[in-house]
């Protein structure tokens, strides 16, 4: 119904249109949170009955035994204090983890399997790459560069220094003369 009675660029520009048209505005970020804890409790207990189940088949031995206490209605709170602890430790190191581990599964499971996906993965990427719109805001590949090599950015003609790159200090006038203007000649002695 909302698509139906609001213009277009109010529903792809102002996410928070709902404030400005509710009887009580702040009722609306109150559920925006509620969605946001929902959808974070799902995925954590979604996540639970999966190493609930790993536990059961004794994938992991003594490490997730635990795993396997119910409570009297059968839900798996050992697992859910496991995954909860496992959200905790999160950064980049288990996620590069997580990607060997399962890049090690796919081609002990599937050897040409985990071939042609990895393929049809990077022909999709290419794809992509080939087809996306010149961006005006730069590229990824080139920030990686100028990250590595700091102070060797291009610079276009007419273009701020880059933030990296410490502003040169301006001659100050001795007291008691003038300040020089740009482009003017210094007094000959």
């Amino acid at each position: 119904m909302t698509s139906f009675t609001c213009e277009r660029t109010l529903l792809k520009e102002d996410y928070g249109f709902f404030r400005s048209i509710n009887l009580w505005p702040p009722l609306v970020l109150v559920g925006v949170y509620a969605a946001s804890l929902s959808a974070s409790m799902s995925s954590l207990i979604g996540a639970s009955r999966i190493l609930h189940a790993l536990a059961k088949d004794d994938l992991f031995g003594i490490v997730l035994a635990p795993a396997k206490i119910v409570s009297k209605g059968g839900n798996p709170w050992v697992a859910v204090l496991y995954t909860w602890a496992l959200v905790q430790l999160f950064s980049w190191h288990t996620c590069l983890l997580g990607i060997a581990s399962c890049l090690l599964m796919m081609f002990l499971i599937s050897p040409a399997g985990a071939s042609g996906s990895l393929v049809l993965m990077l022909a999709l990427l290419g794809f992509i790459h080939l087809r996306a719109p010149a961006s005006s805001w730069g590229y990824i590949s080139q920030a990686l560069i100028f990250h590595q090599v700091p102070g060797r950015e291009p610079r276009r003609p007419g273009s701020h220094p880059p933030c990296s790159e410490p502003p040169a200090p301006a001659p100050l006038p001795a007291p008691g003369r003038e300040p020089r203007r740009p482009g003017s000649q210094p007094p000959l002695l």
